[in-house]
């Protein structure tokens, strides 16, 4: 029993005649009655009533129908699903990122590409752009979403936003007076802060102050965005979170936000992955994700997410 004899049992069962089958299946009456013959001896059953004009399907041949539809079914079924794996259209793609890029950038992306890749799916996780990298090194990732800059030796990268720093701050705050206009980095010195735990999103700040002769009053270190808006929002300090988290803020009554100049302090975020993977690793779903991220982001605009 074949899957080419159990499609041609199917049309004959349906047309209950093997020459109005053999005509639709475009094969010859006498190799098709040879192969339903060499079906039933391989079964040891009848499948058919036969009589002059019209065959008619035994019990055993009903049971067969109905299993043999759900057999070629279950292989095209496969074999598509085969295909679009082969094809990056269909498999799961791990991907972790800094906190930043949950706000809006990601799930807006994720939710486009999936408009086109319905039967792909997501592991996500958070992370620090440090653990990321170590995870993508690892294998434990595909892709990743860090902090720019990175080891350009050990990973491909596309920029995915450019953004700034903003300082976050309670309505109660002095800073509140003037919330229209820009925060030079010499006021911004003149707060306590509460800033990043992450290395490169720290180094930024303090190099801005750096130029200017500042030293940074830190009051408080944050990992999470949420934690520093909640200490920004009871005036523990004045937060320095990045611009992708402005729509966040609205979860957080009474904060408002200053834009930081003078200088301004840039951030730039970028997907990565593993240079030269290996092919024993290789998964089609994360070069269609790749593409279609690259497509989306290329040429790079700012601050539009």
């Amino acid at each position: 029993m074949n899957i080419d004899a159990l499609r041609n049992f199917i049309v004959i069962a349906e047309e209950e005649n093997i020459t109005t089958a053999s005509r639709k299946l475009h094969i010859a009456q006498p190799p098709l009655s040879r192969q339903l013959k060499a079906l039933e001896e391989d079964l040891g059953v009848s499948l058919f009533y036969r009589n002059k004009q019209r065959i008619h399907l035994t019990e055993e041949g009903k049971y067969l129908l109905d299993s043999a539809k759900s057999i070629t079914e279950t292989i095209d079924k496969t074999r598509r699903q085969i295909k679009e794996i082969s094809n990056g259209k269909s498999g799961t793609i791990y991907i972790g990122a800094a906190e930043a890029a949950y706000v809006s950038l990601l799930p807006e992306s994720i939710r486009l590409f999936h408009e086109k890749n319905p039967r792909m799916m997501y592991h996500l996780s958070a992370a620090t752009s440090s653990d990321i990298c170590n995870s993508l090194i690892a294998n434990k990732l595909d892709v990743g979403i860090v902090l720019e800059p990175y080891n350009n030796e050990l990973f491909d990268g596309i920029r995915i936003y450019s953004g700034s720093y903003l300082a976050a701050f309670s309505d109660k705050n002095v800073l509140n007076k003037e919330k229209e206009k820009p925060l030079k980095i010499k006021e911004l010195a003149q707060y306590p802060l509460i800033v990043s735990s992450r290395k490169a999103a720290k180094q930024a700040l303090l190099a801005a102050m750096a130029e200017n002769s500042l030293e940074p009053n830190i009051v408080c270190e944050y990992s999470l965005l949420m934690a520093a808006l909640s200490m920004a929002q009871v005036d523990l300090g004045v937060a320095v979170i990045p611009s992708s988290a402005i729509s966040l803020m609205s979860e957080y009554p009474g904060l408002s936000y200053r834009h930081i100049v003078s200088p301004q302090v840039d951030l730039h975020l970028a997907l990565i992955r593993k240079k030269n993977e290996n092919l024993d690793n290789y998964n089609p779903a994360v070069d269609n994700f790749w593409d279609f991220m690259n497509d989306r982001f290329s040429p790079q605009t700012s601050e539009q997410f």
